[in-house]
């Protein structure tokens, strides 16, 4: 019996460019949509695509689910981490008004959460949550349409990185990131 496997691909360029978006629901460019389309021409064709809600993911996922006639499931516990305040906004506009607290935010999510925004424990835990279920389905090749934190997150958790690794993973727009499962 060959190994599950789970391609985790993030969300293609999207409209707002590059700022904290987290929660805000933002289409893909058309860039965005090419990309992610041309990651997924290489993958062999999945059994089953699970979604972030957000439009720029879910759009896509849908398209490639009728585009290939297999069922789109949307997992709600896959949503990037809401960064509070700081939706909309760039590093660069942050950093002039609280440098130290953005630089915070870098070194430790774990301690320093945007203000208003999700604790980096609880964004971990619904991730994890999600990607346990994912994870121990058997037998399907699945692809999982997400954003670049919940990547991180299931990649430091799959390959038993630690922590302070978590930014330094490259997780491009419209990358994809294969895992097969062993137990």
């Amino acid at each position: 019996m060959t190994q599950p496997e789970r391609y985790l691909m993030r969300h293609g360029e999207t409209q707002s460019g590059n700022v904290f978006r987290g929660s805000l629901d933002d289409e893909l460019t058309t860039r965005g949509w090419q990309r992610m389309w041309a990651s997924v021409a290489a993958l062999p064709q999945s059994d089953w695509v699970i979604t972030s809600p957000l439009s720029r993911c879910r759009l896509f996922a849908e398209a490639y689910g009728r585009q290939h006639g297999i069922d789109v499931e949307i997992e709600p516990l896959l949503g990037e981490l809401d960064f509070g305040e700081w939706e909309g906004r760039s590093s660069a506009d942050i950093y002039e008004d609280d440098p130290l607290l953005l630089e915070a935010f870098w070194n430790d999510p774990r301690q320093q959460a945007p203000p208003g925004g999700e604790a980096f424990a609880d964004f971990e835990r619904r991730v994890l949550t999600a990607w346990h279920k994912i994870r121990n389905r058997t037998g399907e090749r699945i692809l999982v349409v997400t954003h670049a934190g919940p990547i991180r997150v299931i990649t430091l958790n799959e390959r038993g990185l630690p922590f302070e690794s978590l930014l330094q993973l490259p997780i491009g727009h419209g990358s994809v990131h294969h895992f097969k499962i062993v137990d």
